[in-house]
């Protein structure tokens, strides 16, 4: 890093709290933010800093993202209907960052970044506002947009300017004859440009509202205008007639014309030399345009720079530089490096948005649609199927037995309906709509299943016929005349029986109708509001939307809302009374039979979108507009309750589960959303996003996720932004997310949180900021290299320091921290392999709570040329092993059988079977008495100093382990305990003198080699059954993925913590196995037993044998950083060895190609793709997962879905 750099880096990390909006505070509320924009993108701005961008949406979102992370701090709104709806044309940040302004159709809204609060709202222009920009000092807004040209209308001026703190109209200019599309301000405020529909471009003085000077020369209307960076200069561009034009400020002459672009504008650097052209678009769909570099001073294109592209925001081609012109953001929505293209972050995000939800009748399964088509498990928080199908809006119902899925992808005018199996994802059958309605018009967009699974009801595209059409014979049974009088069938639903079908329409009648199912007729009409009431009480102003039977069928309740708004002294208030406190009948209970209504549901005058009925039919859960749910008496229409923890936008669908004690909610913030039915208490929030990633989120901040899941959801403090791989080491507890779903039975989240939770861990301190000094990111290197990184205290101190190589742990430091928002500089000497290594550097804050973002550089050592005609020759390795097994610990109560005899037959496994792969096999056997802290130390001290990085290392341990508190901790042989020997004692004692996940990370972080893998054969006594037993095996997976994030080793851990560590012939079965597996795991036949195959083949076997042979399940627990050559293939074992009872298996054949994965389940770690047409038996299927075989050797597991019988796949 340069000097200038160092410098730069200095200023940011000390600066970052200098703008007003930096300054976070304890206080700020922590706010759990997903990474997602929910519809394309019209407008954005960065602030002065650069450090943050604000977007503006289609969909009325206004959201701000600290830039180089890509990371969402928070949302704002915008009215979608009335004088201020549709989407954000225009956004700005005021100078000091500390608010953001935000234009949509007629209206100016203006929020407090750091809190979120508004500010105030305005009506500003007739038409449209098209653009705001602050004054340099932030005292005022200008903005420009559309007029009618009335001369008696106050609000008729394409060009004002507002009192930013009030937002009081100052000034109106008087020039313009026609809409102002562009504004821009000089530097130090005194004059403003604006341009538009009539062609021209004025000069103002800002102080008297003057006109100074105008530009004539465009032939159409100019859509873009800037002062250069010298002042002296104006640019102009013209979508319209495809020119861009220079201006002298002073004289107004044209200096220039230049061809400009239909599809943007162009990128003004702050050097003032250099313009960036956009794409021009496009025949085809592409992934990347390139950009042109222009000159200004030669008139020349110098270059090209390719930019990612999306076809579907083709309409937003602008390239808007960051303010040391060092990022680019592209069509509003992506951050990419100015000089490369590189993506640097986008703000896109992979999160997919959730719809539709269906309980399956039994068990934990819900079933969501939306933007994907997914299975969770509810008891223990996780994605348990993700269907196969592209990404779209999916409506999706569970049959009535529970065994298959429907689902109607809503988006693109896909026109298949699909039935799988909802265990295996299999697609059992298809219905193409397009051949059954008789019409071209048709859309999947509103489709339903009756509850006995007969009967589709699907409205054409133009919203005013339903047909009903046969499930089973998939013909038309009856089409729905149109009775809508200017409404809309927009919404219908079954009852219960499925006998009927009641429609509602949008219009503002109220009208509802009910149908009979089987002949088609039209039973009864009725009409819930009298017209004249409904402008008088406001009841149901949108119309009688999402209609719900009871499950008894015996009410109905529809919902609706007031859109109404009053714009006192063109002060806007949303929603209905000046001060938000009148209510409105924003839902209806009603009897289907006699059309009488029974109550209203009254609230603050919101839509309510979604309500639905409790199976008893006694209570109603709602939601909508508000973000709140909440609970209904259905027998009054009384409020019951109002549920904790808001949605960040629109809830969308509620439903209760079958047993009526959870609700479930899906919002247009991508959240899905798990309730306690009795109590209102939050008790999950879980996302999901593209590859399968999830995360479940508790209120307390307990997390489980997938390992792909880090960029889904944002944790968020004020204007400070982490991700959850930040709180990894922290708050990581798959255990206890499984135990706040059960309603924390116990009291283990409730005593957990007491001791640490997300605001304890966030409000240990601010993440330092580090940087690395050296090596320079991209530089050659030999192969040892001295890194050195600055680390900045920013207030909340330095903790762990990690150094990590190509995902390898290699250093751990704990340096003494400078004072605040001062430096400390750390060197370090890396080993390095032949090629591109990536070096990575993380540093907690002084509690080893928070982690900082990884801060990378990557560097290529150059490999030995070989001679001449010579191939490359592999670098020689060398394996090295420690052995440890304990029996006789010192207290007697802890004794084991099995632990020496294990750990000495493998370190003679290791060295039989590595001879010959490795230049020398060398292993160090500890049993007993030599396994000791201090011991261990000198072993891996005495390795440490002889292994480079291209060795391999394997540590094994037999012995008693220990999981407390989610931390694990090894027993070493001289562990005592008192003569209180209860739970509290023993973990007491085992976190005093244990061997803790830290001191690991510091052992294996001394060891050179990079390929290392670690086998924990510990038992951790206990008697634990039943639900307590499978929340402390999670407990003690949760440690093992810590202990692996923190060495980037991988890990295999015998069994779940109370399972037993069963004996099988004359070896624990564990210890069984990966003998067993030197042999038989070589499921490539290329003779040598990697990482991934040894792990298949343990897994499938010590699960399978212990079902078998010992009717209870032992599950090995296994993280993988890495595959490699472990050992040759070789016999180890004397005896017979069991046979995989293939005899009778039913044979299949591979219907696709499909990945082959240690473990069932998506997200699995995969040994290698298996290609279409393989022949296989199956030993075993569970949760659509099958462990598949081949030559008597277990293989490990594939999709059931991706299986057909060997016949039926030999003829595809």
């Amino acid at each position: 890093m340069t000097f200038a750099a160092r410098l730069w880096f200095l200023i940011l990390c000390l600066a970052l709290p200098s703008t007003a909006f930096a300054q976070s505070k304890p206080t700020d509320p922590i706010e759990l933010v997903p990474n997602f924009i929910g519809s394309g993108t019209y407008s954005s701005a960065f602030s002065g800093d650069g450090r943050y961008a604000v977007v503006g949406g289609r969909s009325g979102e206004v959201s701000v993202w600290e830039v180089r992370s890509g990371r969402k701090l928070r949302s704002f709104w915008v009215v979608t209907t009335g004088f201020g709806g549709g989407g954000v044309d225009s956004v700005a940040f005021s100078p000091d960052g500390s608010r953001v302004a935000a234009a949509a159709r007629h209206a100016i809204y203006v929020w407090e970044v750091r809190t979120g609060a508004s500010l105030w709202t305005a009506k500003a222009h007739n038409v449209s506002v098209n653009a705001l920009a602050f004054l340099p000092d932030g005292s005022k807004l200008l903005s420009g947009g559309g007029m009618y040209t009335r001369s008696d209308d106050p609000f008729d001026s394409p060009l004002k300017l507002w009192d930013a703190q009030t937002g009081q109209l100052t000034r109106s200019f008087k020039g313009h004859t026609e809409n102002v599309r562009t504004i821009a301000l000089s530097k130090d405020g005194t004059t403003i440009l604006s341009a538009g529909d009539d062609k021209t471009i004025k000069l103002w003085n800002a102080a008297s509202g003057q006109p100074i000077q105008t530009f004539k020369g465009h032939k159409d209307k100019v859509t873009s205008v800037r002062f250069m960076p010298d002042g002296k200069t104006v640019l102009s561009e013209s979508r319209y007639d495809k020119t861009a034009r220079f201006w002298d400020v002073q004289s107004g002459r044209m200096l220039r014309q230049i061809p400009g672009s239909e599809y943007g504008s162009a990128a003004v650097f702050p050097d003032g030399k250099t313009l960036l052209w956009p794409p021009a678009c496009c025949a085809s769909k592409p992934t990347t345009l390139p950009a042109s570099r222009y000159d200004i001073a030669s008139g020349k294109i110098t270059g090209q720079v390719e930019l990612p592209f999306d076809w579907w925001e083709m309409g937003a081609l602008d390239i808007t530089p960051s303010p040391d012109g060092k990022l680019l953001l592209v069509q509003n929505n992506r951050v990419v490096d100015a000089a490369t293209g590189k993506l640097v972050a986008s703000f896109l995000g992979r999160v997919l948005g959730s719809g539709s939800v269906h309980s399956a009748p039994t068990g934990s399964a819900l079933l969501v649609g939306g933007s994907a088509l997914t299975l969770w498990d509810t008891t223990l928080g996780q994605l348990i199927q993700n269907y196969d199908e592209k990404s779209g809006d999916f409506a999706a119902w569970v049959s009535a037995d529970g065994s298959q899925v429907i689902s109607a992808n809503r988006r693109y005018q896909e026109s298949i309906v699909r039935l799988r199996d909802t265990t295996t994802g299999q697609v059992i059958s298809e219905f193409d709509i397009s051949k059954t309605i008789p019409e071209k018009d048709f859309s999947s967009a509103v489709i339903q299943l009756s509850p006995d699974n007969k009967t589709y009801a699907i409205m054409n595209h133009g919203g005013k016929i339903v047909y009903l059409v046969s499930a089973e014979t998939k013909k038309v049974l009856h089409k729905l005349p149109d009775h809508t009088g200017g409404g809309y069938y927009t919404f219908f639903t079954f009852s219960p029986d499925s006998m009927r079908i009641l429609t509602t329409t949008t219009d503002k009648k109220d009208i509802a109708r009910l149908w009979d199912v089987k002949t088609g007729e039209l039973l009864r009409t009725h009409k819930l509001i009298r017209e004249s009431k409904f402008r008088e009480a406001g009841d149901h102003q949108i119309g009688a939307r999402t209609p719900g039977f009871s499950p008894d069928g015996k009410r109905v309740v529809t919902s609706g809302g007031n859109l109404t708004s009053s714009v006192p002294n063109g002060i806007v208030t949303q929603w209905g009374s000046a001060d938000g406190t009148k209510t409105n009948n924003v839902g209806t209970v009603w009897d289907p039979e006699t059309g009488q209504v029974q109550h209203h549901l009254s609230m603050p005058p919101h839509w309510i979108v979604r309500a639905a009925f409790s199976p008893d039919s006694t209570r109603l859960i709602s939601g909508g507009s508000d973000r709140i749910l909440r609970m209904w008496n259905a027998q009054t229409g009384e409020q019951i309750r109002t549920f904790g923890g808001n949605h960040g936008d629109n809830i969308e669908e509620v439903s209760f589960s079958r047993d009526g004690k959870r609700v479930f909610s899906t919002s247009d913030d991508a959240t899905l959303k798990i309730w306690n039915a009795d109590t209102g208490d939050l008790l999950a929030t879980l996302v999901r996003g593209r590859d399968g990633a999830w995360m479940v989120l508790t209120p307390e901040g307990f997390f489980n996720a997938s390992p792909n899941a880090s960029d889904l959801l944002s944790i968020v403090q004020g204007m400070e932004a982490y991700s959850i791989e930040q709180v990894y080491q922290s708050l990581y507890r798959p255990d206890l997310v499984r135990e706040k779903l059960a309603g924390d039975p116990r009291g283990l989240v409730r005593e957990a949180a007491a001791r640490l939770d997300l605001g304890r861990v966030i409000g240990s301190g601010n993440v330092p900021g580090v940087a690395i000094i050296a090596p320079q990111d991209g530089a050659p290197s030999g192969a040892q290299v001295a890194a050195e990184v600055d680390i900045v205290n920013r207030g909340g101190g330095i903790g762990r320091v990690e150094w990590r190589v190509n995902g390898v742990t290699v250093g751990v430091d704990t340096p003494p921290a400078p004072a605040a928002n001062q430096l400390a500089r750390l060197t370090r000497n890396l080993s390095l392999d032949p090629g591109s290594n990536t070096i990575e550097v993380i540093a907690y804050n002084a509690a080893n709570l928070v982690a900082s973002i990884p801060v990378r550089a990557t560097v290529t050592v150059p490999s030995a040329a070989p001679a001449p005609g010579q191939p490359v020759a592999a670098q020689p390795s060398r394996l090295f092993v420690i052995a440890a097994g304990i029996d006789d610990y010192t207290d007697s109560r802890f004794k084991l059988a099995g632990s020496v005899r294990d750990a000495r037959t493998l370190s003679q496994a290791f060295s039989t079977s590595g001879a010959g792969l490795y230049q020398s096999v060398n292993v160090k056997l500890l049993t007993d008495a030599d396994v000791t802290k201090d011991k261990l130390d000198a072993a891996f001290k005495e390795f440490a100093a002889q292994a480079t990085p291209a060795d391999v290392f394997v540590l094994h341990l037999a012995g008693h382990g220990k999981t407390v508190d989610g931390r694990y901790y090894f027993v070493p042989r001289d562990f005592k305990v008192g003569n209180n020997s209860d739970e509290k004692a023993v973990n007491a004692a085992v976190v005093a003198q244990g061997i803790a996940q830290e001191q690991w990370q510091r052992w294996f972080a001394t060891i050179p080699a990079r390929k290392s893998m670690i086998l924990f054969d510990t038992c951790e006594s206990g008697s634990l059954t039943g639900d307590a037993a499978q929340t402390k095996a999670l407990e003690q997976s949760a440690a093992n993925d810590r202990l692996a994030q923190a060495t980037g080793r991988s890990i295999i851990t015998a069994s779940s913590s109370t399972q037993l560590a069963f004996e099988y012939r004359g070896h624990g079965l564990f210890t069984y196995n990966l003998l067993d597996a030197m042999e038989r795991a070589d499921s490539d036949g290329n003779g040598t037993i990697e990482i991934n195959e040894l792990a298949a083949y343990v897994y499938a076997q010590v699960t399978r044998l212990s079902e078998q042979v010992f009717k209870k399940r032992q599950e090995p627990q296994i993280r993988i950083a890495s595959s490699y050559p472990l050992t040759r293939q070789g016999r180890v074992l004397a005896g017979d060895l069991p046979t995989v009872a293939e005899d009778n298996a039913p044979a299949f054949q591979l219907a696709q190609t499909a990945n082959l994965q240690i473990k069932p389940g998506p997200g699995a770690t995969v040994v290698r793709s298996l290609n279409a047409q393989t022949a296989v038996t199956v030993l075993k299927s569970e949760g659509g997962w099958s462990l598949v075989a081949s030559g008597g050797k277990p293989l490990g597991y594939v999709a059931t879905r991706d299986l057909a019988p060997a016949a039926k796949a030999a003829t595809r």
